[in-house]
């Protein structure tokens, strides 16, 4: 069995915006557990006991072309947030694979917590934003 990627056909969705347009030239998308899913204990007779851990929680890095027009829609929920006031939006955060035809990854209750830093320079750079 032989399985087909394409990075063009990863679609990256939060509270319903697509995100996928304009990714970065090579790795776009970064998911990191916050901790690891099970932790293990030996007793003092060798026997092993795990422990499966309640934080499934993640941080989820998203890098963008600096041109890219996703970039402003990010930045405009932070102004929105910081500037007036707003609440945070807490959405599904969903990343699907059309090739496949599944979904890879969905986070429930993802919320924006670190906006890109400014960079500019003589070429082209990229921009990254974490959920």
């Amino acid at each position: 069995m032989s399985f087909t990627y394409e990075s063009s056909s990863i679609g990256i969705a939060w509270n319903g915006i697509d995100l996928s347009k304009g990714l970065a030239a090579d790795s776009f998308l970064t998911i990191e557990p916050l901790e690891e899913r099970k932790s293990f204990t030996f007793g003092c007779d060798g026997r092993k006991v795990s422990s499966k851990m309640a934080n499934r929680g993640a941080t989820i890095t998203l890098t963008l072309q600096q041109t890219s027009e996703t970039n402003g829609l990010i930045a405009g929920i932070a102004a929105l947030e910081d500037v007036i006031g707003a609440p945070p939006i807490i959405s599904n955060f969903e990343v699907t694979d059309s090739v496949g035809g599944t979904a890879l990854f969905i986070a429930i209750g993802a919320e924006l917590s670190t906006t890109s830093a400014q960079e500019y320079g003589a070429a082209v750079s990229e921009k990254s934003w974490s959920f």
